[in-house]
């Protein structure tokens, strides 16, 4: 029983640490723009136009000094990035590229295949109908047409098919001028890259008849195709994309690129160029944008290249990294930033902004003659990584297996030293392994001549520094320093890497990695994922239990509980705050698990009132998070304050029903039988830990429930996190992923603490 002054005394401690977390996150929040966004050179509207030029199919690997003199030199002095262009799909048809720009929002084309855009552009009121209810029947509920709508007090012109597409309004028509080229030699069926390009000069003829008085232009080059993902008029029927394809994307490397390709890109340099210098001439301060919208492949998502100017500026001026607060991402846009750049620009209506997903793209402070070359290694990073996800996973699963296979055979055998020391080292080793898949990227693995070795052997040395760390035979406390060594690496090295996130110019560790997230995927470039939270989430409350019996020990359970309370408040702020973590799902599992962790340290008992307390607070912190972020401006909100945008707008059913088809859907059924398989052995486990009784089975009760009864750290942490994982299988799209990661890196470390403490006591016997 707590008497009523040590509980007005924790109160007020624990008031005065909340103060100070929230003033102290408070200051290191600040928007990433103020330390890297200082020269906000955003496309401008004055009398001279806004000129978007789209492509497909370009990425920065693709254009150097030698081979794409024009696309390389209009890079110096401009903005520069990689784009994300992938839409719905797990690759990106040149239709739905300019489909997404037309709605500031991912949308789809209704054909099976990549199609020529002519066919789509010019098909008519009755085929645009079509694409509308599709799209808005989707889960992202694109409206195709808002740019067009967005702009009718404007002036427009539309060179290309794609433009066109681009500026259809809601009603199927192409109010802005417009103007045919032909498609790119070797991107459709019946033409051969390398040809005679009649179109060379076709969009610079079309700008200089129709851009005098035009406030946005937008242009299509043309698409660069693989031989094997020509467009055609009418493609071949192909089977959606179901969960054996999304599967296989995790393991499929960008194919080599063909000479055909090479071909595509000079022709499309030298249209470029053409245009280029009628831009210079009829409209010399035009503001020019210059994207990719598609894949240029149909087999995995990749970059694109990204450029944008003002043809007014200094001509000695250094290329800089463009971002936008989407990505948050030095180098990094997306083609959902493409429509909230032109309204920014034109100074159109915001009230169009509310239906868009994007930020308007910005120049960065970070300057230099090489960030091309920079862009390049950062797609390059990005595909590699891509390919070796699939294996990462799957060595993961078994490594997992083997490490609680071998714990039951130990359990059901009895201790024998030489396999204790194995079983020890292997499962430390494993529970290691998450971390140091993001730790690798502290490395430039991705420049060695064996990418693949350099990116496993790395995780496996630096996994087992962490183990030899954790094992020191030195520790004063074997028995849990392992768990209190790992679980603070795992924790620390992620919150570090939220909170300096928008402080470096480089990637963060999770962006491009294979427990983190792909950026050419798009689904989130900042923040902390669903794995990498499941990674934080374990170590923290490892870690956090082991402090806390140490200072119940020393101090009283009112200031182990009060430590406790502090660190959840820190990683509470860190997590769900717009500016840092930007996780909706994670505040709800931290509060649960850290509530439960917090009447362990004190000896309290968890009524069902106190439960559902609990979880109504969870709730209402992560809905907190959300509406603070809804109240910024719309381009400058996250993902959470688009989502109460997107409830306030009657969408939010849709929202919650794909991520509840991708939470229990989205996955192999492979991967979620071997999960559930592990769950059960790990429950067979659990009942043998005599909570409420004793179990027979062929196991050693003795063993378990000695453990569970002298180790308060292995009860607190196995009840907390067992608890915060639960709620973050139920609150996170990622599903069965986010327990799964947790018990990685738990899993093996209860093992290690429950025969260390075995031995210590077989020693004392003895």
């Amino acid at each position: 029983m707590v008497h009523g002054t040590s509980r007005r005394g924790v109160f007020r401690f624990l008031v005065a640490c909340a103060i100070s977390c929230l003033i102290f996150i408070s200051v290191l929040a600040v928007p990433a723009r103020a330390a890297t966004a200082v020269q906000t050179t955003e496309v401008q509207s004055k009398a001279s136009p806004l000129v978007v030029v789209g492509f497909s199919g370009l990425a920065w690997e693709n254009v150097t000094e030698q081979t794409t003199p024009n696309l390389w030199k209009f890079a110096e002095g401009a903005g520069v990035a990689n784009v994300v262009v992938r839409t719905v799909g797990e690759t990106t048809c040149p239709a739905a590229g300019w489909l997404t720009i037309a709605a500031g929002q991912r949308a789809l084309d209704t054909a099976d295949g990549c199609r020529t855009l002519a066919s789509v552009a010019g098909g008519g009121a009755a085929d645009w109908t079509e694409l509308s209810e599709a799209n808005l029947a989707s889960s992202y509920g694109a409206q195709i047409g808002l740019l067009a709508d967005s702009l009718e007090q404007k002036n427009a012109v539309a060179i290309g098919a794609g433009a066109a597409l681009a500026l259809t309004d809601s009603s199927g028509d192409v109010s802005a001028m417009a103007a045919e080229i032909p498609d790119l030699p070797g991107s459709e069926k019946g033409t051969a890259a390398g040809a005679a390009d009649p179109g060379v000069t076709a969009a610079a003829d079309a700008y200089a008849q129709l851009a005098s008085g035009a406030d946005v232009i937008v242009v299509d080059l043309g698409s660069v195709r693989y031989p094997d993902a020509q467009l055609t008029s009418s493609p071949a029927a192909t089977a959606d994309p179901g969960v054996r394809e999304k599967l296989q994307s995790a393991f499929r490397s960008i194919p080599d690129t063909p000479t055909e390709v090479d071909d595509q890109v000079a022709a499309l340099d030298a249209r470029f160029g053409a245009l280029l210098e009628q831009i210079t001439t009829s409209t010399p301060g035009a503001s020019v944008i210059a994207t990719s919208v598609g894949d240029s492949q149909n087999q995995t998502a990749e970059l694109g290249y990204f450029a944008m100017t003002s043809l007014g500026g200094s001509e000695e001026a250094e290329s800089v990294l463009a971002t936008s607060d989407a990505t948050r991402q030095p180098g990094l846009v997306q083609l959902t930033d493409v429509f909230p750049t032109i309204m920014a620009a034109l100074d159109s209506d915001s009230a169009a902004l509310e239906d868009s997903v994007g930020s308007h793209i910005y120049q960065t402070s970070i300057s230099g003659s090489r960030l091309p070359e920079r862009l390049a290694d950062d797609q390059v990073r990005s595909d590699l990584v891509r390919a070796n996800v699939g294996v990462f996973y799957i060595g993961l699963i078994v490594f997992f297996v083997l490490t609680v296979g071998m714990g039951i055979a130990r359990m059901q055998r009895g201790g024998d030293q030489r396999r204790d020391t194995t079983l020890i080292q292997l499962a430390t080793w494993v529970a290691s392994i998450p971390v140091a898949s993001l730790l690798i990227n502290l490395l430039p693995w991705w420049r060695s001549d064996s990418p693949r070795v350099a990116l496993f052997g790395g995780i496996t040395a630096i996994a087992t520094f962490i183990a030899a760390i954790a094992l020191f035979p030195k520790w004063k406390d074997k028995v849990h320093a392992p768990l209190a060594v790992v679980g603070s690496i795992s924790a620390l090295t992620l919150l570090c890497d939220v909170v300096l996130d928008s402080r470096l110019a480089a990637y963060p560790l999770q962006l491009a990695s294979l427990l983190g997230t792909q950026p050419q995927v798009g689904g989130r470039f900042y923040g902390l994922s669903n794995a990498t939270f499941a990674v934080m989430a374990a170590g923290l409350l490892l870690a956090t239990a082991y402090a806390a019996e140490l200072l119940r020990a020393r101090w009283g359970k009112n200031v182990a509980a009060a430590v406790v309370v502090a660190i959840a408040v820190v990683a509470v702020i860190i997590d769900g705050s717009a500016g840092l973590g930007a996780d909706f799902g994670g505040p709800p599992a931290l509060i649960v698990g850290f509530a439960f962790l917090t009447v362990l340290a004190i000896s309290a008992t968890l009524s069902w009132l106190r439960v559902v307390v609990v979880l109504g607070a969870a709730v209402l912190v992560s809905f907190g998070f959300a509406v603070a972020d809804y109240l910024r401006p719309p381009d400058q909100r996250s993902h959470l304050g688009r989502f109460i945008q997107t409830l306030l707008n009657g969408g939010g059913m849709e929202v919650i029903t794909r991520k509840l088809s991708q939470s229990f859907f989205g996955l192999p059924w492979t991967a979620v039988a071997i999960f559930f398989a592990v769950l059960v052995a790990v429950v067979v486990l659990l009942r043998n830990l005599h909570v409420r009784g004793a179990f027979r089975t062929h196991l050693s009760p003795r063993l378990l429930s000695r453990s569970w009864r002298d180790v308060p750290v292995l009860k607190s942490s196995v009840v907390s996190l067992c608890a915060a994982l639960a709620v973050g299988f139920l609150i996170n799209d990622s599903g069965v992923v986010v327990p799964f990661i947790g018990f990685c890196v738990a899993v093996p470390l209860w093992l290690v603490t429950i025969i260390r403490h075995d031995d210590e006591l077989d020693q004392e016997t003895v």
